[in-house]
């Protein structure tokens, strides 16, 4: 009953603050996919 754990957690019922530091963390960790990709494509192309 997979659906009952997902309506347990409702995004309504976080506080902004929240809300906030989640889309923080979101963005921090889309940062670092994002720089370790560039780094990557660095190193492929030094080969």
């Amino acid at each position: 009953r997979l659906s009952d754990n997902h309506s347990s957690f409702d995004i309504h019922d976080l506080t902004e603050a929240e809300v906030r530091e989640l889309i923080k963390d979101l963005e921090d960790q889309l940062w670092l996919n994002l720089n370790v990709d560039a780094e990557l494509q660095k190193s492929v192309k030094a080969k």
